[in-house]
């Protein structure tokens, strides 16, 4: 901050003739200087700084990260200095300080006790304002009047427990989609079945659908119904071009906040260079603009179903209701925000999900005995969301889920305080970076007994929503910290106030809601479907550290998994549901008079398809 501030002024000094004589290659130069002699103004060693590793000059422990981050075990690495310097500890990358928050007591008195303080983020010049063109809502300061705005909106139309409700036939039918999808490939029960890409269709279409209206392509489609305009391979979900565009703008956006991604962000005066000099803030606009279009695109696709009297229920269309847009600026922002939200809530539920069929795999005792409750209560009948009331193993095997391989596992967006804080001594300065230790916090051996066994008994008798358990004052009753802490857990939804009853307030994080309703309906329709098998090349004792993932602490893509229909007689019932669930949206989805091209489909050919009939 300091640095920040130094450089500011300095540049402010200089006259214009004087800044135009410096070359780009003597600035670039002076800038490397200046980085190896001012470096300790980034550093808190002027008062008590937590402990953490040692470093070496200037880099810190890059060196140690980049290593374990390429042998995929950055997770473990931070649990090993999470286990040796305790609740706090101060990791040094390269520019940036991150302060890691390690234990229950930590959580509680830093970003518990101080979540006014603790819930800003840093100024991540070439994510949050050229990339994202400060319109998402994941990545705005707290101090930045959209935010609290972008809260309110989403937590109205989308994530209130009520909204959350309204999604349930959705999350219900594309479960079911994936279901027939997967019982029905021919890959099934190979080396060759693709559970990985084929349940990214399915994640990404149950947020399409709440936020667009409109769902990401599937090769589940009725054979009577036959899309002229295009290529088969152009609707099968492996091939669909929705989900790589939804890929690739969220990777562009989270790359560049990584620690010493951006140099800008560490060096605001860099912002002010010609526009050649500043090629990631160019490539950004560029992207901001794009993403824009292709979200708007979708958006006027959704006002002529309207217009038709047959578009569902969803985010969009409810902002469309309203004359004022429910408080968003313009057409243009709110559709940015439903793409920001599909980013936000797509890629954690699929890592989620993953993480539950790697513990069935890892644990075929733990799948036998879900399999045997879940056919105790439910039979033939295939379950429900209001089944998990009935079926509180369900809710445990969530619980142990998430506290046993978190989704975001190393606090990837960090926070930043307010104003200085002391903890048992140590000083934490005010402008500092703080990132929650998931991994370490749901492994932690002083809290949990056994921490690397997944036990869903655990969490027997804890019937609480992840919703009712985030509200919770006492942090040691809570059961696990997937979805963060404070003001930005799950990142929606008003500000939450403690009152004398926290455990009935519904306000801290109502994108919870729509976590719990979604992983729920995912494990007992697919345990209630499906046996969960090693795939023919897996090498036995299965271990998952040998199919790791680059995200830290998920299990990989590559994860050798098959998942085949339990009998016959499941299979047939899979295809029953499926029909019947059909046959009740066909008004819907194809009227009569538009058979052909009228499915709510993302893709661009779709979109355009429709624009041209009319």
């Amino acid at each position: 901050m300091a640095l920040r501030i130094a450089i500011d002024s300095t540049r402010d000094a200089l006259s214009p003739a004087v800044r135009g004589i410096i070359s780009p290659l003597t600035g670039l130069t002076l800038l490397a200087i200046a980085l190896v002699i001012l470096r300790p103004l980034f550093s808190s060693s002027s008062k008590n700084p937590p402990p953490g590793p040692p470093g070496w000059p200037v880099l810190g422990n890059i060196l140690d990260i980049v290593s374990a981050a390429k042998a995929k075990r950055l997770h473990y690495l931070f649990e090993e200095w999470a286990n040796k310097y305790g609740d706090v500890m101060l990791i040094r990358s390269g520019v940036e300080d991150e302060y890691y928050v390690n234990t229950r007591p930590a959580v509680r008195a830093i970003m518990d006790t101080n979540t006014a303080t603790t819930s800003e983020r840093p100024r991540w010049i070439v994510s949050n304002e050229h990339i994202c063109g400060q319109w998402n809502l994941l990545y705005l300061p707290s101090s930045h009047p959209r935010w609290k705005e972008q809260r309110r909106i989403t937590n109205q139309n989308l994530t209130s427990p009520t909204k959350a409700e309204l999604a349930v036939p959705y999350l219900e039918f594309e479960a079911l989609k994936f279901m027939h999808e997967v019982a029905h490939d021919p890959n099934g029960g190979t080396d060759k079945q693709d559970l990985w890409n084929q349940m990214g269709r399915y994640i990404y279409s149950t947020f399409t659908t709440q936020l667009f209206g409109l769902e990401v392509c599937s090769p589940a489609t009725p054979p009577a119904v036959q899309v002229s305009r295009l290529k088969q391979s152009q609707i099968k979900s492996t091939d669909s071009p929705v989900i790589p565009y939804l890929f690739d703008t969220g990777v562009a956006q989270i790359a560049a906040i990584n620690p010493g991604a951006e140099l800008v962000d560490s060096f605001p005066i860099l912002d002010y260079l010609p526009d050649f000099l500043r090629r990631s803030q160019v490539k950004g606009d560029i992207r901001f603009k794009r993403d824009v279009k292709w979200a708007v695109a979708r958006l006027n696709h959704l006002k002529r179903l309207k217009a038709e009297g047959r578009s569902p229920d969803c985010f969009l269309g409810r902002i469309l209701d309203d004359e004022k847009l429910g408080g968003c600026s313009s057409l243009e922002e709110a559709a940015y925000l439903a793409l920001t939200l599909v980013l936000g809530g797509s890629d954690t539920s699929r890592m989620t999900s993953w993480a539950f069929m790697e513990m069935m795999l890892m644990n075929m005792d733990e799948f036998t005995k879900l399999q045997k409750i879940i056919d105790d209560h439910c039979g033939d009948r295939l379950p429900v969301w209001k089944d998990i009331d009935n079926i509180p193993h369900v809710r445990y095997v969530m619980k142990e889920t998430w506290r046993i391989r978190p989704p975001v596992s190393l606090g990837m967006l960090a926070h930043t305080t307010t104003k200085d804080i002391e903890y048992n001594g140590y000083h934490i300065p005010k402008g500092a970076r703080l990132k929650l230790n998931s991994w370490a916090l749901g492994h932690d051996p002083n809290f949990y007994n056994d921490p690397k066994t997944f036990r869903p008994e655990r969490h027997q008798g804890d019937l609480r929503s992840s919703q009712e358990s985030a509200n919770l004052t006492d942090v040691n009753a809570r059961d696990h910290f997937a979805f963060g802490i404070g003001r930005r857990t799950c990142e929606s939804g008003p500000f939450f106030k403690p009152g004398p009853h926290p455990e009935k307030a519904d306000n801290l994080c109502p994108g919870l809601n729509v976590a719990d309703r979604a992983f729920a309906i995912a494990i007992m329709r697919l345990a209630w479907a499906f046996d969960i098998k090693p795939a023919p090349r897996a090498k036995l004792p299965i271990n998952s550290d040998d199919f790791p993932h680059y995200i830290p602490g998920i299990a990989g893509e590559d994860m050798p998994i098959n998942m085949v229909p339990r009998s016959q007689e499941r299979l047939e019932l899979i295809d029953k549901y499926y029909a019947e669930a059909l046959a009740s949206r066909l008004d819907f989805v194809w009227p009569r008079k538009h058979p052909v091209a009228r499915w709510t489909w993302m893709t661009d050919q779709h979109v355009r398809a429709n624009r041209e009939e009319e």
